[in-house]
C-alpha cells in the first residue's frame, strides 16, 4: 500500500507565533530549493499515487513559488489543500489559479479579535482575516474557516457557527492535539468535546465525530493501532524527504527513492512506538477511524462529500 495523501511541509518556518504550535521557533530561513527541483518532488508523488496534497508548513504563503507549485500539481490530477494564517493572502491572492486549489482555509481561534491575535501572537492579524473572509466573497471564491478547538477557545463554537450561518461560510473543525508533552494542558475536556458532536447535524460543519469517540476512548492503542501515518498519507519536508515515522515524532528522514521503493517496511511500525500511545493527532487517525467507528465516519465523510458554501 502506496499513501494516496500528502503533507507537503513546503516551509518550517511560520510569520506567527500560536500557542499550540512550536513550528514558529524554527529558525527563520530560506529552507526550501528552488522550483524547478520541487517540481520533480511533485512528480514523484504524483507517479508513486499521490492523489491529494496538502501544502502546509509552517505558513505556505512564506513560499514565493507556492502558487506555482499548486499550478504544477493540479497540472498533474493532484488535488492541491492549504490552508494559511491570511497575513499574506491580501497581497498575494491575486497569483492564485482559484480552480486548482481544491480547498482552501483560514485559521480562526477565536471570535474575539483580541483573542485571536494573542493566540497567533500577532498584531493585525485579525485585520488580514477579515479583509481575507472579503477578498473571497467579493472574488466569489470558495473557502472555510479551520477552528481549532482548545481548552480555551471551545465554547465560543456557537457565537462562531452564528456568525459562519449568518455570512454563509463553511466552518471546519479540528481538535488541538498534545506532541512532544508540549500542548496537553490545551486540549478540551471530554465532556466539553461530547457536545461537539450535536454540530454534525448543522449545515456547513465539516470534521470528523468519529474523531471525538476515538479520543474519548483514549486515544491510540500501540498494540492494535489505527495509524495511518506513512500507510494512508506521508508527511514530508521541502527537500524530498519523508518524516519517518511522522512529523510531529520524527526520528529521521527516509528519500522519496528509499521510502517508495519499500513501503511496506518503514510502514510496519506505524503507531506501536511508546511514544504513539494515546496518540491523537488528527490528521494520521482520519482515513482509518471508519474500522472502529463507522458509523459517525461515515456519516462525517458524507457530510464532507455534500457540503457545498452556503447559498
Amino acid at each position: 500500500m502506496k499513501p494516496f495523501y500528502c503533507q507537503y511541509y513546503v516551509t518550517e518556518t511560520c510569520n506567527a507565533k500560536c500557542n499550540f504550535c512550536n513550528i514558529w521557533k524554527n529558525p527563520k530561513i530560506a529552507d526550501y530549493p528552488d522550483l524547478e527541483t520541487t517540481k520533480k518532488y511533485i512528480l514523484q508523488l504524483k507517479e508513486n499515487g499521490v492523489k491529494y496534497i496538502d501544502f502546509t508548513g509552517g505558513e505556505p504563503l512564506l513560499r514565493p513559488d507556492i502558487f506555482k507549485m499548486i499550478d504544477y500539481a493540479h497540472d498533474l490530477g493532484i488535488k492541491c489543500l492549504m490552508t494559511t494564517n491570511t497575513l499574506l493572502f491580501p497581497k498575494r491572492f491575486h497569483e492564485m489559479n482559484i480552480e486548482n486549489v481544491y480547498s482552501l482555509a483560514f485559521s480562526i481561534d477565536s471570535i474575539i479579535k483580541e483573542e485571536h491575535e494573542a493566540n497567533r501572537g500577532v498584531n493585525g492579524i485579525w485585520n488580514t482575516l477579515m479583509e481575507s473572509i472579503k477578498i473571497c466573497k467579493d472574488n466569489n471564491i470558495d473557502f472555510n474557516l479551520l477552528f481549532t478547538l482548545t481548552r480555551k477557545n471551545i465554547n465560543e463554537l456557537p457565537q462562531l457557527y452564528d456568525f459562519c450561518r449568518k455570512n454563509k461560510i463553511k466552518l471546519s473543525l479540528n481538535f488541538c492535539f498534545d506532541y512532544q508533552n508540549s500542548f496537553g494542558d490545551q486540549i478540551p475536556p471530554i465532556e466539553k468535546l461530547k457536545q461537539v458532536k450535536k454540530y454534525l447535524y448543522k449545515r456547513g460543519v465539516i470534521f470528523n465525530v468519529g474523531y471525538i469517540d476515538f479520543v474519548i476512548n483514549g486515544g491510540n492503542n500501540i498494540n492494535k493501532s489505527l495509524c495511518g501515518a506513512l500507510k494512508y498519507n506521508i508527511a514530508v519536508d521541502s527537500y524530498g524527504k519523508v518524516f519517518y515515522p511522522c512529523y510531529h515524532n520524527k526520528m529521521y528522514r527516509i528519500s522519496f527513492e528509499e521510502f517508495f521503493s519499500n513501503c511496506s517496511n518503514f510502514q510496519v511500525k506505524s503507531g506501536s512506538y511508546e511514544f504513539c500511545k494515546g496518540c491523537a493527532i488528527g490528521c494520521y487517525f482520519n482515513f482509518s477511524l471508519w474500522k472502529k467507528y463507522p458509523i459517525s465516519s461515515i456519516l462525517s465523510g458524507l457530510k464532507f462529500l455534500v457540503t457545498k458554501n452556503f447559498e
